[in-house]
C-alpha cells in the first residue's frame, strides 16, 4: 500500500487557520447525503488544496492534537490517496483501485468476505496475521490481516469488482456506517493518461451506495475534472470569508522573530500581495524571516507580484553576477529535473545527464533546494516541490529548458551507463493504450522502476529520442500490450 506520511507531513509544516474550511467540511459530513456526496475544494496553484487535505488526514490519525470540528475526529476518514504529477505510483488507476480494496477489507470484515466472495481470478487476497486498524471493527484483536493484489487488466471493472461490489454489501449489513474516501489534486490524476486515470474511475461515485462520501481537491480551472466528477463545492478564493484572513495569520506567525512594529506590516503585506495564494506566502516570508530585523522600512519592501514573479525573480537574483550561469549550470540541471518522471533522479544521475561537474551540479542544488525534494542522501532522488515550478520552468520564455534536449540527454544517459554494465538498455516508442515513451533497465530488481514517460503529444521529444536512440518493438509495462515500434 502506498506510504504518504512523509508527503502529508511536509505539506502540513507550518499548517495555520482554514478553520472555516473544516466547518464548510463538518457541515458536509454531517447533514443527510442526499445529492452531496461529493465535496469538491477547488483552489488556484499554491492555495493549500494539498496541505487542507494532509490535514484532514492528520485529523484522521488524531497526530495534531484537537479536533478542529466535531465530525473531523479520530477515525473520520476511511482512506486518503494523494495523485502526484510525475510520480506514477500516486497516478496508477489500477494501484488505486487495490490501495482503497486493501483499506477497506482491512477496515471492514464485511468488505472482505463479499471481496473473497466474488472469486475474481485478478482479485488476489494474501493474508497475514496482524491487528485491525484504528477505526475498524475489531480494535486490538488479532485477526488475518489481507493485501491486495491486482492482476492487470482494464481498472474501471476492476473498480467495480473490488471497490464498489463489496462496499454495496458491506453498507447493506451496516446502513449507519459512514465511508469517507479523499483524493488530492484529480487535476494531476489526468495526467496520467487521457481515457484511463484515477479522475475518469470517479466519475462512477455516484453508482455507489449513498453512505459513501468522496472529498476531492483539484486546480479552480479544472473544466475536466468538473465534466467527470461534478461541480465545485468550495474555492479557497471565490468562497473565502471577507472577515478572514488566513495568509495574514501564517504571515504574522511566521514572522515571530521580526520585531513587531514592522511585522504587522510585513504581515499585511505579504497577505495583500498573495491573494490567498500560500505557496507564495510560503516563499516570500522564508525570504524575509533570513532577514530578520534587517528589514529597513517594510512599507516599502519589494515584494514579488505573484507567485511566478517569485520564480523568475529567485532566478534573476541567481543570474545577477554571471548570466551565462542560465545556460551552463542552472538550465540543464532545473530542466532535467522539471521532465523527469517518477520519484526522480539522483544527484550523480543529474551529475551523468548533464555532463556537469560535481561541485557545479551541488551548488546549483544547494541554491534551488527551497524549490527542490529529496537528496538527503546519495541515493534520494531529487524532484520539484511543488507542480507549479515544474508548470513555470516548462512555459516561461525568458528562462526557457527546452525539453526535448532533456528528454533525450536522459535517454543517451541510461543507455550508456547500462551499455557500460553489458546489460543493455530497450527505449520503447508508444504503445496504443498509453502513447506514452519508456525506459526500461533490466537491472533493476523493481518491476519498470526506472522509467521515462512522456505523452504522445510531446512530438519534439520523441523526434529528440528517435535520434539519440534506436527504438525497438517490445511489452509495455504499462498495460502488456505490444508496441509495434515508432508512430512518427
Amino acid at each position: 500500500m502506498l506510504d504518504f506520511s512523509s508527503y502529508i507531513k511536509e505539506r502540513t509544516e507550518h499548517f495555520t487557520g482554514r478553520e472555516w474550511v473544516f466547518k464548510e467540511v463538518n457541515d458536509w459530513l454531517t447533514k443527510p447525503p442526499g445529492d452531496r456526496r461529493i465535496f469538491l475544494l477547488t483552489g488556484g496553484p499554491g492555495t493549500g488544496k494539498t496541505a487542507i487535505a494532509a490535514r484532514l488526514t492528520q485529523l484522521n490519525d488524531d497526530s495534531v492534537g484537537e479536533a478542529l470540528a466535531p465530525a473531523l475526529r479520530k477515525g473520520w476518514l476511511t482512506h486518503s490517496h494523494f495523485c502526484q504529477a510525475g510520480l506514477e505510483s500516486t497516478l496508477s488507476p489500477l494501484t488505486f483501485v487495490q490501495s482503497i480494496s486493501e483499506t477497506l477489507a482491512n477496515r471492514y470484515p464485511a468488505f472482505r468476505a463479499a471481496l473473497e466472495k466474488s472469486g475474481s481470478r485478478q482479485i488476489v487476497i494474501n493474508q497475514n496475521v496482524g491487528t485491525v486498524q484504528d477505526g475498524g471493527q475489531v480494535i486490538g484483536a488479532q485477526i488475518s490481516q489481507v493485501q491486495i493484489e491486482i492482476k492487470g487488466g482494464d481498472a474501471r471493472p476492476l473498480f467495480d469488482l473490488a471497490v464498489r461490489l463489496p462496499l454495496e454489501e458491506l453498507c447493506k449489513q451496516l446502513p449507519a456506517e459512514r465511508i469517507v474516501i479523499l483524493v488530492d489534486s484529480l487535476d494531476e490524476a489526468l495526467t496520467f493518461n487521457a481515457e484511463n486515470n484515477i479522475t475518469q474511475l470517479l466519475k462512477l461515485v455516484n453508482d455507489f451506495p449513498p453512505q459513501a462520501r468522496f472529498f476531492f481537491t483539484c486546480r479552480s480551472n479544472s473544466d475536466r475534472v468538473f465534466n467527470l466528477v461534478g461541480p465545485p463545492t468550495l474555492d479557497l478564493i471565490a468562497n473565502a470569508p471577507s472577515d478572514v484572513d488566513d495568509v495574514r495569520l501564517y504571515a504574522a506567525a511566521r514572522l515571530n522573530t521580526v520585531p513587531e512594529t514592522k511585522r504587522q506590516v510585513l504581515a499585511d503585506r505579504v497577505a495583500e500581495k498573495s491573494r490567498g495564494n500560500f505557496l507564495y506566502a510560503f516563499y516570500v516570508l522564508k525570504d524575509l524571516v533570513l532577514q530578520g530585523g534587517d528589514i529597513e522600512n517594510p512599507d516599502t519592501l519589494e515584494l514579488p507580484d505573484e507567485l511566478e514573479d517569485v520564480y523568475r525573480k529567485f532566478i534573476e537574483r541567481e543570474m545577477a553576477a554571471n548570466s551565462t550561469r542560465w545556460e551552463n549550470a542552472y538550465r540543464p540541471l532545473l530542466g532535467t529535473i522539471a521532465v523527469a518522471r517518477g520519484e526522480g533522479l539522483t544527484k550523480a544521475q543529474l551529475i551523468g545527464i548533464t555532463e556537469l561537474p560535481e561541485d557545479t551540479a551541488s551548488d546549483v542544488l544547494k541554491v534551488c533546494a527551497q524549490y527542490l525534494v529529496g537528496g538527503d542522501t546519495k541515493t534520494d532522488p531529487y524532484g520539484v516541490y511543488h507542480q507549479s515550478f515544474r508548470d513555470f520552468l516548462l512555459v516561461d520564455n525568458g528562462y526557457p529548458i527546452f525539453p526535448a534536449e532533456r528528454h533525450a540527454a536522459i535517454a543517451r544517459y541510461f543507455q550508456e551507463s547500462t551499455a557500460q554494465t553489458g546489460a543493455g538498455v530497450t527505449i520503447n516508442m508508444p504503445c496504443a493504450t498509453h502513447q506514452c515513451i519508456w525506459l526500461t533497465l533490466p537491472l533493476c530488481p523493481r518491476p519498470n522502476a526506472k522509467r521515462v514517460r512522456r505523452h504522445s503529444s510531446d512530438s519534439q521529444a520523441v523526434a529528440s529520442i528517435n535520434a539519440a536512440l534506436k527504438p525497438t518493438s517490445a511489452t509495455c509495462p504499462c498495460c502488456m500490450n505490444t508496441c509495434t515500434g515508432p508512430l512518427w
